[in-house]
């Protein structure tokens, strides 16, 4: 096992071992860089925040344990989450419909929407039954501090959605990730669900992705084994 692995683990026994609540984690590795939402029962939006706490990346999906990321039995009825993303991006935040594009490859089935502000992916399963196939749907905020290639000083957000405006909507997360760097590395990162009494019950430690990009693959996962197991 290598010395990087070693050490994260000691931190993860370490935490388990205390129970320690998001305020605790928050003071050992700062804010959050990503978190957990649940936005409908059994349907869940994680959001990825730039420096300033603005929502740049947004994923919505079944709600599932942190350490397996697909089901293939779970999927969300399409209304629900065209409800979702238009309470999250407003159509006249969006800006213009720049372009439309389908894939089909067979049962799976993508959708993708550029907008002059923002990206709508929709990823579908139609063998799954009608109108209750929908898997996933990733928004991708192109404006504003979420868009590096834009400079600092012409950097106006026509979308100003932030953290505080989730937790004002969806209340307390129930999975936030931090970046464990520079106790480890500064692109290794630690994924977090709390149970009922807010306490750390399952961690992932893996490299650094797009919230979009996980996959089942990681460092190492732990459960609590009590009555606030997450």
């Amino acid at each position: 096992m290598s010395r990087t692995v070693q050490t994260l683990l000691f931190f993860l026994f370490a935490i388990i071992a205390t129970a320690q609540t998001p305020s605790d984690l928050a003071a050992r590795y700062g804010d959050p860089d990503a978190e957990r939402f649940v936005v409908r029962p059994g349907i869940t939006m994680m959001a990825s925040y730039a420096e300033d706490r603005t929502v740049c990346e947004m994923v919505i999906e079944p709600k599932h344990p942190i350490h397996r990321t697909d089901d293939k039995e779970q999927s969300m009825a399409t209304p629900t989450v065209s409800e979702i993303i238009d309470e999250l991006i407003p159509k006249s935040e969006r800006g213009i419909l720049l372009d439309r594009i389908f894939e089909a490859m067979g049962a799976p089935q993508f959708e993708h929407d550029k907008y002059q502000n923002v990206t709508i992916s929709r990823y579908f399963i139609r063998s799954l039954p009608a109108n209750h196939d929908e898997k996933s749907a990733t928004i991708i905020r192109k404006d504003g501090p979420c868009s590096p290639a834009i400079p600092s000083h012409e950097s106006v957000p026509a979308i100003e959605l932030n953290a505080a405006d989730l937790h004002a909507r969806y209340g307390e997360p129930d999975v936030e990730r931090f970046i464990v760097g520079p106790i480890v590395r500064p692109n290794v990162t630690l994924m977090v669900a709390y149970g009922t009494d807010r306490a750390a019950c399952q961690m992932v430690v893996e490299r650094m992705r797009k919230i979009a990009e996980r996959s089942t693959s990681s460092a190492s996962w732990r459960k609590r084994k009590d009555s606030g197991e997450g």
